[in-house]
């Protein structure tokens, strides 16, 4: 999986969908393949989410470095309430505990926010 096709192709989708998407990414770090894998896969989840379970208007996509962590942001209006769980967010919650990693999904104020924290040099 490639992280920027992944990003390319939510932007695209989202706006397609009438969604405004904000892309921060414009320092987006060569990662090794599983800390890429696992950063992808949540932007196809998050983005798939967000489509099946909100009225979102807005969303934000944002990628940051800090002390050799690769902090992935996808932030969004139109919170629906509380889905089912489901098989989506856990597998990314998986695969980011695969390469030592971390997942956190919020609901807070009309937003629902999905962090995802994976090391920079993740095996």
């Amino acid at each position: 999986m490639s992280l920027r096709t992944e990003i390319d192709g939510a932007a695209a989708l989202l706006g397609a969908a009438g969604v405004e998407t904000r892309l921060d990414v414009a320092d987006l770090p060569p990662l090794p393949g599983p800390a890429q894998d696992a950063l992808a896969w949540a932007i196809r989840e998050g983005t798939t989410n967000l489509l099946r379970h909100s009225e979102a208007q807005t969303c934000s996509i944002t990628l940051s470095r800090l002390d050799g962590t690769v902090r992935l942001e996808i932030v969004n209006d139109g919170v629906r309430g509380v889905a089912a769980p489901g098989s989506g967010l856990a597998g990314v919650s998986e695969r980011a505990r695969a390469v030592s990693g971390t997942s956190a999904t919020a609901v807070r104020n009309g937003l629902f926010r999905l962090s995802v924290e994976v090391p920079e040099e993740a095996l």
